[in-house]
């Protein structure tokens, strides 16, 4: 399930025309995740693990700033739009 809407996540964001990517390894710790994404520069991550999608929600953080905001399912893009 989680997969599942990753990957509709990220379709979705592609659409918006914001460049996306997945880390594939579904069983690696969060913090080698965000280790990752900063490594290679990328300014936001957009978290999506089993109890984000119980509530029909993301985190969104910001690498940079070290921020992070509670963003629905329907807004992530826009939230980054705006962030951008």
């Amino acid at each position: 399930e989680v997969a599942e809407n990753a990957m509709r996540i990220a379709r979705e964001l592609r659409e918006a025309g914001i460049s996306t990517e997945l880390y594939l390894e579904p069983d690696a710790k969060l913090e080698k995740q965000l280790k990752y994404a900063d490594k290679k520069g990328i300014p936001y991550v957009v978290i999506c693990g089993a109890e984000e999608i119980k509530n029909k929600k993301v985190i969104l953080k910001d690498l940079q700033a070290r921020a992070q905001w509670e963003i629905g399912f329907g807004d992530i893009a826009g939230a980054i739009r705006k962030r951008l």
